[in-house]
């Protein structure tokens, strides 16, 4: 997700993408998720696109926020079947271009459920923690 916040290739992540990623990880914790969804779903949608000129975005794209929440794109694809009420099948939806609106009301969606089955993995918290305590880890 973050790869476009380190253009110049320096190894290291700026300060607003720092900022979104540490606020991932505290909504969930908190399963605050949606709320967080809410607040910077813009800064997450323009980080994920990686381009101006970009019509929406790729399904790997799309995915990237759900790989850092642990949330598989099978299930992903399964949800977003099911909201659509069987109208798209799978191939269309991965070929699909997920336009800024979409971004917003299907994780919107996802989060809302994931916001109440707290399905928080204390591993990915642990994960984050021992990232930052890395004596590599440099924040701007």
């Amino acid at each position: 997700m973050l790869i476009h916040s380190d253009e110049d290739h320096s190894g290291m992540v700026m300060w607003k993408s720092f900022y979104i990623l540490l606020g991932i990880f505290a909504a969930l914790y908190c399963s605050e998720c949606l709320k967080f969804l809410f607040f910077h779903g813009e800064s997450i949608y323009e980080m994920l696109i990686n381009s101006t000129d970009q019509a929406g975005l790729t399904w790997n794209q799309f995915t990237r926020l759900s790989t850092m929440l642990g949330i598989r794109e099978k299930f992903i694809a399964t949800f977003i079947i099911k909201e659509y009420n069987g109208k798209m099948d799978r191939d269309t939806l991965l070929n699909k271009r997920i336009d800024r609106e979409e971004f917003i009301r299907y994780y919107a969606r996802l989060l809302e459920t994931y916001d109440k089955n707290n399905y928080i993995s204390t591993a990915r918290v642990e994960d984050f923690e021992r990232m930052c305590t890395n004596p590599g880890c440099q924040i701007l």
